[in-house]
């Protein structure tokens, strides 16, 4: 294998795959990135067995090869290189870079002795705008559970149905979805659950192309940037029927300033208690009554906020930590809020949704015991 390349165009191909090395592994060898060289180009691919990333750069080639090479490696000599092109060739089991200045080299490992990632796509994908897929993951993402027993949450709903596409995440306490119309796909009834992993290795390489292409095959989910592809497989475990748990019924409507509303929260949640991080909103006419209090150690906060609000007077309380990550994804000045009563969900809404798109956010209510703590 013999091939010259500027640093520069190696390193943007590195940062690409190198996310998805393992920083421990009891297998060796998925700690190496596998540089295959043929005339298209360099392939630089990595593996941790359930996310797998390839990316080629088209460059010159002078002799076709392959070797693995130490991913944590190879990838500190080549960040700390000044900008000039690096020469390499491959000295039976050894990778050597040579610059004007310097000799680098990396032990080796056969390709051959390298996991085999391959997995045949099917014929047709569902062609997305980067833009609108890497929106509608990095929207709903927060909302997965970190619980390795509720082994689907853990994990992003791809749902294709009816003409839509719905992205969905939750960990039972909260849960996030947004709607796309107008992709066209040929589903009439499909859903993949991916792992966390894959969703923010496509977002890290969502710079790569405008267009996005997913398969789903049957274990797998390609993801296709055009140059980069991103292999994962499937969490397998159905996905709850999330439908089921978002009240259609709440007839309470709040408007809010998304900013004062999110400051005011994180004022008063400094008062919340570690146990379910409390913070009380009371609604009343026009007005908006935020409370928290340290049941351990003593003290309270307390604002009062102007809002939009008509309905009768409640009293709910939320998980202040919740509300916090829910108002930093939406990204209207204003939000709308929609209750019931102490026990129902609330459902949270930018107050203007994107064409084509709906973004819905449901929080469950915490009780609060006589002592004010709070409690799921």
């Amino acid at each position: 294998m013999r091939f010259s390349v500027d640093r520069a165009v190696l390193l943007s191909g590195l940062q690409r795959t190198y996310g998805v090395v393992p920083v421990r592994s009891t297998l060796p060898l998925l700690q190496n990135i596998l540089l295959v060289a043929s005339p298209g180009g360099i392939e630089l691919t990595a593996t941790d067995l359930e996310v797998s990333v390839r990316t080629t750069l088209p460059i010159l080639v002078d002799e076709a090869g392959a070797l693995a090479v130490p991913a944590r490696l190879f990838y500190e000599v080549v960040r700390e290189l000044p900008e000039i092109p690096i020469d390499f060739r491959t000295e039976g089991l050894e990778l050597v870079a040579q610059t004007p200045h310097g000799l680098y080299r990396f032990p080796g490992v056969p390709k051959e002795d390298f996991p085999d990632i391959a997995v045949t796509p099917p014929e047709e994908g569902v062609v997305f705008e980067t833009e609108v897929l890497s929106r509608l993951l990095s929207k709903a993402s927060f909302a997965v559970s970190n619980d390795p027993l509720r082994l689907a949450l853990t994990g992003v709903l791809l749902h294709f149905h009816d003409g839509l596409v719905e992205v969905v995440s939750t960990d039972g306490k909260k849960l996030v979805r947004i709607q796309r119309r107008g992709i066209e796909h040929a589903y009439a009834d499909a859903q993949a659950v991916l792992p966390t992993k894959a969703v923010n290795i496509y977002l890290r390489n969502a710079d790569a192309s405008p267009k996005t292409t997913v398969f789903l095959a049957q274990n797998h989910v390609i993801l296709d940037l055009a140059g980069t592809v991103i292999y994962a497989k499937l969490i397998a475990a159905k996905y709850p029927n999330y439908a089921k748990v978002i009240p259609l019924t709440n007839e309470y409507e709040m408007k809010a300033d998304r900013d004062e509303l999110a400051a005011a929260i994180r004022r008063v949640s400094v008062f919340a208690s570690a146990l379910g991080r409390a913070v009380q909103f009371s609604f009343r006419s026009d007005q908006l009554a935020i409370t928290a209090q340290d049941i351990e150690y003593g003290g309270q906060g307390y604002e009062v906020l102007p809002v939009e609000y008509r309905g009768r007077d409640l009293d709910v309380a939320y998980n202040g930590q919740f509300l916090l990550e829910i108002l930093r994804h939406i990204d209207t000045e204003r939000v709308v809020f929609r209750i019931q009563d102490e026990q129902t969900g609330a459902l949270i809404f930018p107050e203007q949704q994107r064409e084509d798109e709906e973004l819905l956010v449901l929080i469950m209510p915490i009780r609060l015991t006589e002592s004010g703590e709070g409690s799921a």
